[in-house]
């Protein structure tokens, strides 16, 4: 199946995977709120970092990032409104993860990801 992360900032990007749409959606609620809970309300992964950790996190369902310009059908996930519902339920999302391996698995992965991007940006400012 495709699936298009839509961003509130303008930045879409498509996927393909083989995984249910609750699946991806979960996967998508424990990456951020892992990463708001660590690394503070204002961390935010983008949707080409949130598709990695997919990759990363669920290889066998075979995700890989597809080109969006392309008019592909699929699945749209609005990130803003899915932020809205993590926020709402941080609590509840986080208590997953002391009870689930694929919780556990998608967290450490997401902060994995997010210090990634956070050397990254570094070494482009110097």
């Amino acid at each position: 199946m495709i699936y298009k992360l839509k961003h509130h900032a303008g930045e879409t990007v498509g996927f393909e995977a083989g995984a249910p749409a609750g699946k991806i959606v979960e996967a998508l609620e424990v990456a951020v709120a892992a990463v708001i809970v660590n690394y503070g309300p204002s961390a935010d992964l983008s949707n080409t970092e949130l598709v990695e950790i997919l990759h990363r996190g669920m290889s066998k369902y075979g995700v890989k990032r597809i080109e969006t310009d392309k008019q592909y059908f699929g699945v749209e996930i609005d990130m803003f409104d899915l932020y809205e519902s993590i926020a709402a339920d941080i609590g509840a999302i986080e208590s997953k993860r002391n009870i689930y391996k694929f919780h556990q698995s998608i967290a450490a992965i997401a902060c994995t990801v997010y210090m990634e991007g956070l050397i990254h940006s570094s070494k482009e400012a110097e």
